[in-house]
């Protein structure tokens, strides 16, 4: 199994990948960051989820509470960016009607590419597309399962204090998985991006 500790290796790895694979010169880049929270609701493959956990097709299996947010990303220019954005989903609890108990933990690394179009100085809309990687893993930050898939989504990008040092962004994304615990996630994201 993987720990916590080689996946964070594993995804430094995709982030200095993703930075040194532009070809365009230092001088037309521009780097940001960014942190917020984001809400998603998975859909599970119920049928493995009953295999795996020995529970019934009817247990559901839900996520609890807000999750945090990481991104890192490239302008190339005005309307393309490159970007790796890490997510932990927060916790996924087992549901029997009566009973809820935790069940694992989720956390998702997406690699994108986001194409910009300015609809005017304060407001700039957005569309994504990319690879995800998903793992589930328990309090002991061992790996439990992993998988991939792809994303798209859109959002906007709010220019607040009338610079773009500092910028407020709202953003939906969708991904589908391998068919094997998760079958797609859709999040909902708000988060503070510094360029610099």
């Amino acid at each position: 199994m993987r720990t916590q500790k080689n996946k964070t290796r594993d995804y430094l790895i995709a982030a200095v990948m993703l930075t040194s694979s532009t070809t365009v010169s230092a001088q037309d880049m521009s780097y940001y960051f960014g942190v917020g929270l984001n809400q998603s609701n998975l859909v599970t493959n119920q049928l493995n989820m009953a295999h795996a956990y020995s529970t019934s097709t009817e247990s559901t299996f839900e996520p609890t509470g807000f999750g945090l947010g990481l991104t890192a990303g490239i302008n190339v220019d005005e309307h393309l960016a490159f970007e790796i954005t890490y997510s932990d989903l927060g916790s996924i609890a087992l549901n029997n009607g009566s009973i809820k108990e935790k069940a694992f933990n989720v956390d998702l690394l997406n690699i994108n590419a986001k194409i910009s179009h300015p609809i005017n100085e304060n407001f700039s809309a957005f569309g994504k597309l990319g690879i995800s990687l998903w793992d589930t893993y328990d309090d002991d930050l061992n790996t439990l399962e992993s998988g991939n898939g792809f994303l798209y989504g859109a959002g906007v990008d709010i220019n607040l204090y009338g610079n773009h040092d500092r910028i407020l962004r709202v953003e939906w994304l969708h991904n589908e998985f391998e068919n094997i615990i998760f079958e797609s996630a859709d999040t909902i994201s708000i988060s503070a991006i510094f360029n610099f």
